[in-house]
């Protein structure tokens, strides 16, 4: 594999084992019980455990594993990706960080997608013996920042400064590596703690988008900026 050019975070992302909070729920417990499954197994999905929920506002940017499926399929499919020029980390809301290998086939279909992370939040790895495919650990997002050391890290965000993307990244496509961050969650803004990773906060809208949205948008023109170099 060549040196990746850009570092690819995913951050805060929803996707995580049912919340400790509500695992104690007597309709949880059922719930487990007939699924046959342990409760780090199981996947929070708002549309699915909406029944758990008694404070919608306090799970705002959290239970869309939906969100996070899109969001990696849009990034594995790009150019970038195949050409083994980058890498992609998952960090997620509560402090985990999924690397994926770029290699990875993930499943299209969005069951067999959580079945395969449930076993990931259960065995740490995907698969178990050998190279993984998916691997978690437990991980700040200033933590993985320090560890992979880009020379340059920006966030997107509609809360930053609105930029021209592809003037933007032909500024700086010269920071290699260079890291982006991009939400992975609904709705909210990101901690104090994220936005302090990054050397620079821009929005390429006035409008809100999907996260996989910004995902394709900023890896493409990320490519036509590594193209007029």
């Amino acid at each position: 594999m060549k040196e990746p050019a850009l570092f690819f975070i995913l951050a805060e992302s929803a996707l995580e084992p049912i919340p400790t909070e509500l695992r104690n729920h007597p309709k949880f417990r059922r719930y487990a019980k007939n699924q046959n499954k342990s409760p780090e197994a199981i996947i929070f999905d708002k549309s699915i455990h909406s029944f758990l929920i008694k404070n919608p506002e306090v799970y705002e940017k959290r239970g869309r594993p939906d969100l996070v499926h899109i969001s990696l399929l849009s990034i594995l499919g790009t150019p970038l990706c195949k050409a083994g020029r980058l890498k992609i980390f998952l960090h997620t809301v509560n402090n985990r960080v999924i690397q994926v290998d770029p290699s990875v086939r993930l499943p299209r279909n969005y069951i067999r997608f959580i079945g395969l992370i449930s076993q990931l939040f259960e065995m740490g790895q995907v698969p178990p013996k050998g190279p993984g495919l998916l691997s978690l650990k437990k991980m700040t997002m200033q933590e993985l920042i320090d560890e992979i050391t880009p020379k340059y890290t920006i966030l997107f965000s509609e809360t930053g400064k609105e930029v021209e993307l592809m003037n933007f990244m032909s500024r700086i496509v010269d920071h290699v590596p260079l890291a982006v961050i991009v939400g992975g969650f609904p709705h909210g803004k990101f901690s104090k703690e994220t936005s302090h990773c990054a050397n620079e906060i821009v929005a390429i809208s006035n409008v809100s988008f999907d996260a996989h949205i910004v995902v394709s948008r900023v890896i493409y023109a990320y490519e036509i900026a590594l193209k007029t170099k």
